[in-house]
């Protein structure tokens, strides 16, 4: 028995039938799925290297990279349900709570790359929404639930839907 022929038997008898059949298909849709694994693995390493735990990759979709945000000293205190979108601009030493969306308003604006700025030592707090091609000037709190479509001040605390200024710091 060969060792393709090893692997595909492998693969058969762990209920992958249907697997082994793309395999000896070309195998494309097995390659793309075992590289999918691979991006998996790598967020998961960098998860563990810059948080300490392995639920900043499991329990997010952090198109911008887990690695990106470790670089950038972002606290997630509650890392669950956290969105970013790929081309988020996001600053230095963010604090992000849990269920926080930073991302495009549609998908036009995604395949524009518009999308949401962040400054410095910005706090997001749990179930804010950031979207659209806004700033968020430097130090600035956005409060729970907040819905934000505008640009935000620096030093500003903003909550509400839409997102208001109720003060500045």
């Amino acid at each position: 028995m060969t060792w393709q022929a090893a692997q595909h038997q492998a693969i058969a008898g762990a209920g992958g039938a249907w697997l082994s059949r793309k395999m000896r298909r070309g195998g494309a849709l097995v390659r793309r799925m075992l590289g999918l694994q691979l991006a998996h693995w790598r967020e998961l390493a960098y998860s563990f290297r810059y948080y300490a735990t392995g639920r900043v990759a499991r329990a997010n979709h952090i198109t911008r990279g887990i690695r990106y945000l470790g670089r950038r000293g972002t606290v997630l205190p509650h890392p669950v349900g956290i969105v970013i979108g790929e081309n988020v601009a996001l600053g230095r030493d963010c604090r992000i709570y849990q269920n926080v969306t930073i991302g495009a308003k549609t998908d036009a604006e995604a395949r524009e790359g518009i999308y949401p700025s962040v400054g410095n030592r910005v706090t997001i707090c749990a179930n804010a929404v950031l979207i659209g091609g806004i700033t968020v000037g430097d130090e600035a709190v956005i409060g729970a639930g907040a819905i934000v479509t505008r640009d935000v001040p620096a030093r500003a605390v903003v909550a509400g839907n839409p997102a208001r200024v109720l003060r500045l710091r």
